[in-house]
Order: C-alpha cells, then structure tokens, then sequence
C-alpha cells in the first residue's frame, strides 16, 4: 500500500496510526495529516524530526532509503510498502501502541455580522474562558457568605441537624446518619462527611484569616458551614460544566464561555447558590462522571478515563443516591448504542468499572449490616432504592406547579422560539446528523443525550424538587450557548429584546410587590387583592436595588447593545446575575428569615423546656424543629386518625375526631401540631375573633400558645398545664 509520512513538529512526539472501519483508512498524527489506504498493522513508525539542512541530502539518498523501506516493511509480514517522500537513513523505530481516537479541531461557531465592541470584549474574557468564569463565579457565591442568616424550614434545618449529630472522631456513627434520636434514612452520607471536612478546614489556624472576610461564615450553629459548602459545590458543578463542553462536546473557547455565561444566568443556578442542599455537589458528580465514560468509550480501551468516571459516579451514589449511578450509566450505555458499538459496554474497562463502582455503596450498607442493624439497613434499602420507583410518572401538587418548571430555565429558555426552520432541513444540517453518529459531532450528540436522560429521570421518578434539576442544567447550558451564538442578526435582535422586556417587568415587580407584601401603601396597592398575596409585614432587603439593575440591565438591552451579534446579550446577562448575587445573598435572603426560619419557634419549644415541659408533636415531622432547640421532640403516634381509600388508590386522611381531637397526656407538654391535619380546636377569647374559621372544639386543659407557618405549611402550638410567663416566652 501506499503511504504519505509526514514529521511532527513538536520533538518527542509519536505519530499514530489510527484505523477507521468504515473507510479503510490509517490517519497518522493529529487530525490534519494525510492519510493513505491500507490495514491496520498494529504498530506506528515513529521518526525523528525532520532536519531542513539535511533536506537535500536525504533527496540524494532516496534510493538508498526506498530499499531500506522495503526491507522494514518485509519484517513486519505485510504487504509491501513504498513511500514516495525521502526518509532518513535511520530505520524508523518500532512501538505497539492501541487504538486512539480521532482528532477533531474545536467547534467553532462562525458569527454573522461584524464585530462590535462587545463582541471584542467577549473574545478576550474568552480568551481565559476558565480563569474569567472562575472569577465571576467566585463573585456570585461569596456574596451569600457576606451576611450571616439562619437555616430555612425544611430541608436546610433537617441537613444541619443530622451534620450537628456527627462525632468529632472517626467511627461506626459516621456510617449510621441520626436525626432527632432517630435513624435518618433519606440521604447517603457523602454530603455529611463533606461538610464536616469543610468544618475542620476552617478550625486550621491558616484559614482564620480567610474566614474573617466572610461574616457569614461565622455565622452561630452550621449555617456558615453549609453555605461555604454549596459554595465550592457551584464551583464545581460550573468546572464540570467546562470539561463537558471543551472535552466532551469539542467547543472552542468562545463556546465554551458561551455556556458558562448561560449557566451562571440560569434562574436556577442563581436560587440553588442561596440555599444549602445536596444536589449542587451531586449535580457535579453526575456531570464529570459522564464526562469522563464519553472519552473512554470513544477508545478500544481505556482503564482509567473510565474508572475516574465510575469512581465520579460511585460518590455521586454517596451523594444523592442511586440515581447518581444510574443516570451515567444509562447515558452511556445510548451513546453506546448511538455510534452503533453496543459491545463496547462488553469491554474489560468498562465492567470492571460498573463492579468496583458499587464496592463503595456495599461497604457502607454492609458495614450498617455488620454492626447489626439490620432493621436500618432494610429502612435504607426500601427508602433510597424502592421509593423513588413508587409511583412512577405521578405528579403531585397542582398542574401549574410543572407550567412554571420551565421558569427555572429563564431567560435562555426563550431560545426554543426563534429556531432556524430553514437551517434545520438545509444539506448542512443533514450532514451534520450524519456525522452525528461518528465524527466530530459525537460530543454534541452525548450531550444531547444526557439533557434528555436527566430530564426524563426528573420526570419518570416520584421526587419532582425543583434542583432536581440541576443535573439538567449542564448540557442545557452547553446546548444554548451554542445556539446563541449561531443566531442570525434578526433572531438576535428579537431574543435580546425579549430579554429586555422581561427585565423591565421585573424591575417593576421588585419595586411594587415587596411594598404590598410589608403592609405599607396598601391603599394605593390595593389593586393587587385580587392575586391573593398575603401581607407579610416585613421589608424584604434589597429589593430596590435589585429593580435597579433589572432597569439598567433593560435599558442596554433596548438600545445600547448592538442587536446584531449575540455577544452583547450574553455578556449582559452575565453581568446582571453577578450584580445581582449581591443583593440577592446578602440583603434579601438575610431578611426572609423570620417567614422561613424555625428558630424563633424551636426557641420558644426549648424554653417550654426548660420549665418542665415535655416537647411532643402530633401530626407533623418535629425534624426540622430539633436543631434549633437541641432537643428530641418525640413524636405521638396518630390513634385517632381516621383515612378512606379512594378508588384510585389514593389514600384521604381525615381530620381526628371532634370529641377526641387531642390525646390525655401526664404532666406539662408542649405540643407541636399541624394545623391542617387537626383543624376542630378551641381557643381562648383573645384568639377566637382572628381564628374562629379554623377552631371548634378543645378539651379545656389545651390551651393555643400561637399559630404560625413555615414554608407554606401551617403549625400551631398548643400547651397542657399552663402557660409560662410573657417573659419566659
């Protein structure tokens, strides 16, 4: 066969090469050397660089070199192989290596009208696309830590009180997660040893310094703790993000600032950095394991791109729970199937993988196992692994609930109503769905494929939370950011101006709904009684700034920016949501802490405490109430509840009977109840006028001690034996 050899000019560098199945072709060295037919040998000829000196030389000498070619080429038992370019008189050396992938120049997206400012701009911050999105990114994240807040009900004061119930040492307590006295089943322990690696991080003398510039930080109890770990847990899931788009899907750097830029703006991106969960720091773990299966199953073999993907996976198991396995899994196994090599999944590497990645998993259950909790174990089991297959494809809640879902994706969601009809049916889209299968477009389709499997777990599975997900939002950033910049100068001007009016109507909203939600001017808002907002009588902290920077953000949209290249719009919403994580992390948030806070209420449980009374709750979880009280609120079981199964399956619970709604209890106790659930009560003179809606019937020895909501669910306290003193309260 004929061969072209071409010297690399990077010194120590090997040239491969690389057999393509369907063409019959051997491409050696990067993706812009020729190729030549053949067969695959199983060897590649490594030469040393070219010298221009010798150049003339090695002409002379080019019969001497054919021969000696030929008698290589003879050695190796293949066919006979002559070259037509003069080679040195050294005999090429000899390396097995195994089959690379090819290598495909970035994905670029040509723009469609001239540059502009802007656009200048945006080439240069993409320059360091990396560098410049870590440091925006850095902005956003410390300003929730610029101000101390309190945990919020529920999920926030369940997390700290299982963090709060870890030993300092290392032990069997570590493995067994425990919640109000109880065995808290609900979550892995992965996100509990993570906070508490951050917690003694900031106990180091050299991290005193740093941590004095957050206040937030200092914060009494966990809150700082949990904060500071959502933060590194964004960080994370934004690195993520970037190594799918330059290592998965091929992006330049422009696009791969393009989808960092439409991430940090992402409403749910913004929401999930002030509220302390476990899903960031999962979503992360799903994304990079993904990431790291997509280049090992582009090879023969690769051992260890993919065990680092199923070790990502293994943790995002530790993390959230099975699904952090199953969804990489899943999105492999499609692509697997998507180039047409289902016996890639066949491969040494990647079985080896999937066993060793659930060794982790069946330690920790195992170790519950031996240390003779068995009944714990049986809880885990059915909690994490059989209760999110209960009730599949159910949607709980109301209908608009999932209309509003779409909202998280604001404002780049607005993209999927200017498609380019024509460009979908032109030759160089067919092309491109061609190569979608095999070919510089595999990145993209991989993409593709987890923001479907992602989105369709969301859907499939009974757990429907809005950072769910998250797990979504890294290919949809990917994907939108390369659409935006392959808009048309006309698509672009009607997005930007799309942006623009959304930006206004929330300006307007921040400054007119916070002034009716405090009671103030309710006069003039009275409008506004027909959307049934309650009045909250606080004053939410920087709403006015916030509606500032809407209006300026909208003003530029309208008629500063240059609506012809998509990179103005991008860099300006990028900067609005930077702007905006100060306001938002450090005035607001701060300020909704007595709507969503329970430490006011838990306090008042421990001072009840304190003189003699028993906390108790009836009809509700006292989880989320236990951290700020320190106690152990035990909870009564529900003898008269009455519940009628319905012909659907679905089970209706009814109220408790009025003759009895409260059970006889010794002694003093201090109750915590839900309000919905036991709705005949009786209440003294002073309350009966404001909630004579509510209230029937009480024994006479239950007395109302306040009623209150947290979270948008109802609560009341009620006492047995007296009541303490306004001072003691």
């Amino acid at each position: 066969m004929n061969a072209e050899h071409k010297g690399d000019p990077d010194e120590g560098r090997e040239d491969e090469l690389i057999d393509n199945s369907e063409s019959g072709l051997i491409e050696a060295g990067a993706s812009d050397s020729p190729k030549a037919e053949g067969r695959e040998t199983g060897f590649v000829l490594v030469d040393k660089p070219e010298d221009p000196e010798n150049r003339d030389s090695f002409e002379e000498t080019d019969n001497h070199t054919s021969h000696e070619n030929q008698e290589f080429s003879a050695s190796l038992s293949t066919q006979e192989v002559q070259t037509s370019l003069p080679m040195p008189v050294d005999a090429p050396k000899l390396k097995k290596t195994r089959e690379a992938p090819p290598k495909f120049p970035p994905l670029k997206v040509e723009p469609q009208a001239p540059a502009t400012l802007l656009s200048r701009l945006y080439d240069l911050l993409a320059l360091a696309a990396p560098l410049t999105l870590t440091a925006l990114a850095l902005i956003m994240v410390a300003s929730p830590l610029l101000e101390a807040r309190l945990l919020w009900f529920p999920e926030e004061t369940i997390l700290a009180g299982v963090l709060s119930n870890l030993p300092d040492q290392l032990n069997s307590e570590w493995l067994i997660l425990r919640l109000n006295g109880e065995v808290y089943f609900d979550s892995p322990p992965l996100y509990f040893w993570f906070l508490a690696g951050i917690g003694k991080l900031l106990g180091l003398p050299f991290m005193q310094s740093v941590v004095a510039l957050l206040p937030g930080v200092l914060t009494d109890g966990l809150a700082g703790i949990m904060l500071l770990g959502t933060a590194l847990s964004a960080l994370l899931l934004l690195w993520a993000l970037l190594f799918m788009a330059r290592g998965v899907a091929g992006l330049d750097w422009r696009g791969c600032f393009a989808a960092g830029s439409v991430l940090l703006g992402l409403f749910l991106f913004c929401g999930a950095l002030n509220y302390c969960s476990m899903d960031l720091l999962f979503a992360a773990l799903v994304i990079t394991a993904q990431c790291f299966m997509f280049q090992a199953l582009r090879r023969h073999e690769s051992m260890p791109r993919m065990g680092l993907g199923f070790a990502c996976a293994a943790l995002a198991f530790l993390a959230g729970g099975p699904l952090g396995l199953v969804l990489p899994l899943v999105t492999a196994v499609i692509f697997a199937f998507w180039q047409g090599r289902p016996w890639r999944l066949f491969r040494k590497d990647f079985l080896l993988g999937f066993v060793f990645s659930l060794l982790p998993a069946i330690f920790w259950i195992g170790s519950i196992w031996a240390d003779g909790h068995h009944e714990v174990v049986a809880r885990i089991l059915d909690e994490q692994f059989v209760g999110p297959l209960r009730n599949l494809w159910s949607y709980p809640g109301a209908w608009w609930y999932y209309c509003l879902l779409p909202m998280l994706f604001m404002p780049w969601v607005l993209l999927i109503f200017f498609p380019h009809w024509r460009g979908m049916f032109s030759r160089e889209t067919r092309q491109a769905v061609k190569s979608a299968f095999r070919g510089d477009h595999q990145g993209i389709s991989f993409v593709w494929i987890s923001f479907v499997c992602a989105l369709a777990a969301f859907f499939l599975l009974s757990e429907k939370q809005p950072l769910n997900l998250l797990t979504v939002a890294a290919p949809f950033a990917i994907i939108t950011g390369r659409m935006a910049l392959g808009l048309s100068p006309l698509r672009n001007l009607l997005l930007q101006r799309c942006f623009a009016v959304i930006c206004l109507l929330l300006a307007l909203i921040c400054a007119i709904v916070p002034v009716y939600l405090s009671g103030k001017a309710t006069a003039i808002l009275g409008w506004l009684d027909w959307l049934g907002l309650p009045v909250l009588g606080i004053d939410l902290g920087g709403v006015f700034i916030i509606a500032a920077l809407l209006l300026a953000a909208g003003c530029l949209l309208l008629g500063a920016v240059n609506s012809r290249r998509p990179e103005g719009s991008l860099l300006i919403m990028l900067l609005l949501a930077v702007g905006l994580s100060w306001p938002l992390g450090a005035l607001t948030a701060p300020s909704l802490d007595q709507l969503l806070s329970p430490q006011r209420v838990s306090r008042t449980i421990a001072a009840y405490a304190e003189q003699d009374y028993t906390p108790l709750a009836l009809g509700t979880n006292p989880a989320p109430f236990a951290y700020y009280s320190g106690l152990r609120i035990e909870m009564l079981e529900r003898a008269n509840e009455q519940s009628t199964q319905l012909e659907t399956g679905e089970t209706v619970r009814k109220p408790w009977d009025v003759r009895n709604p409260l059970p006889e209890l010794p002694g003093a106790v201090i109750l915590l109840v839900d309000a919905e659930a036991l709705p005949s009560i009786n209440i003294s003179a002073s309350l009966a006028e404001e909630n004579a809606h509510w209230v029937q019937s009480i024994p006479q020895n239950w007395q109302l001690l306040e009623r209150f909501s947290l979270g948008g669910e109802d609560f009341a306290l009620l006492v047995q034996g007296g009541l303490l003193s306004q001072s003691a309260r």
